[in-house]
């Protein structure tokens, strides 16, 4: 098991002040490497252009990731949005919106960064549809969990099946092709569904650079 993201994190100065702010979390290391790796996952494109970005974490859940953007990521302010009600969070440049994602309604602001972590089933086909649908967002991030297992059929994934790709391999890419992304594999994510989507609106092959 790579601890990598994990020592990352416990050796920012920030780190106590994120747990404070989210905390009680369950499975603490596995949210932890999820988050980090979405972090690491946009913070070039950040710094390429400081202050330009907005961020919205949809499904924010425990809102960690949006809270350890709004530490770490030199972005004009982070919007965690998820259905339920949210804790209230302290951090500069963070707000929470309470809003189901599958009501109109939300708008997020011009050159926004879209991400998502463990969105499960019909919700990762959701998010990338309001990704797809609104100008506004240019970039695009998901680690998906939970498998739409209903969306997997067909002679290409029976064929990927027969060769043993294991099926959170094959939703993700089901989820890259239909965000027009690519994928990849984060191995310094704790996680069997270690997988990160990332898409762009900003270039031609329609892809954030991993680093």
């Amino acid at each position: 098991m790579s601890r990598k993201y994990l020592d990352q994190f416990l050796s920012l100065r920030c780190a106590g002040d994120v747990l404070n702010e989210v905390g009680p979390i369950n499975n603490a290391a596995k949210e932890i490497t999820e988050s980090m790796a979405v972090i690491t996952t946009i913070r070039g494109l950040t710094l390429n252009k400081p202050m330009h970005y907005s961020l919205v974490d949809m499904c924010a859940g425990n809102q960690l990731t949006g809270v350890l953007a709004a530490y770490l990521l030199p972005v004009k302010d982070v919007i965690g949005v998820d259905i339920r009600i949210g804790k209230s969070i302290r951090a500069k440049r963070y707000r929470y919106v309470q809003h189901d994602i599958i009501e109109p309604g939300f708008e997020p602001p011009p050159y926004t960064i879209l991400v998502a972590v463990h969105a499960c089933e019909e919700l990762a086909l959701r998010v990338i549809d309001l990704y797809l649908a609104n100008p506004n967002y240019e970039h695009f991030v998901l680690m998906p969990c939970c498998i739409k297992r209903d969306e997997l059929s067909g002679s290409e994934y029976n064929f990927l099946r027969s060769l043993r790709v294991p099926k959170p391999a094959l939703w993700a890419l089901h989820l890259a092709q239909k965000a027009g992304g690519r994928i990849k594999r984060d191995m310094n994510c704790i996680s069997p569904a270690n997988y990160v989507i990332t898409a762009s609106k900003e270039d031609d092959i329609g892809t954030i650079p991993i680093n």
